[in-house]
């Protein structure tokens, strides 16, 4: 894989980490549930870490890591703040994290259907596993709600 396209790649992840972890603060902000919070907080830590992991390849390439999310990510946590403002179900809320939850995971496999190397593609499928654990977590706390009285029944 060239260079450059490598690089961006990189930074494409790291700007989906980056997303996921300033979204996932906001989220447990949301929530008044104390394990869900503490849940939420963990996965967003956890995102954190990976970026910095992803930054550290970056530079290992010889190359300057992004330093900002996505717009994307930025209208996402919008959203979620919209909705917060608006006292969403804590359904509502964890349905958006598990939505942005799959757009990273896509993402992250795409990038591993790149020629990445060895050492990259590492890295790459140990953080799409911990995303894909992560999103886990979030549906199994999207059930619970189901037993919440403010939580909408479906």
């Amino acid at each position: 894989m060239e260079q450059s396209a490598l690089i961006s790649t990189l930074n494409e992840l790291l700007d989906a980490l980056e997303d996921g972890h300033a979204g996932y603060q906001v989220a447990a902000q949301g929530l008044k549930d104390t394990k869900m919070k503490r849940a939420l907080g963990q996965i967003a830590l956890e995102r954190k870490g990976l970026g910095e992991e992803l930054r550290e390849e970056i530079l290992r390439h010889g190359a300057s890591p992004h330093t900002r999310g996505t717009m994307k990510g930025a209208l996402h946590r919008g959203w979620i703040q919209m909705k917060e403002l608006g006292r969403a179900a804590p359904a509502t809320i964890l349905e958006e994290c598990g939505r942005g939850e799959a757009a990273s995971i896509k993402l992250f496999k795409d990038a591993l259907g790149k020629d990445l190397p060895s050492e990259v593609r590492r890295v790459v499928a140990l953080q799409l596993d911990r995303i894909t654990a992560a999103r886990e977590k979030v549906l199994e706390l999207r059930r619970s709600t189901v037993d919440l009285p403010d939580s909408p029944k479906s």
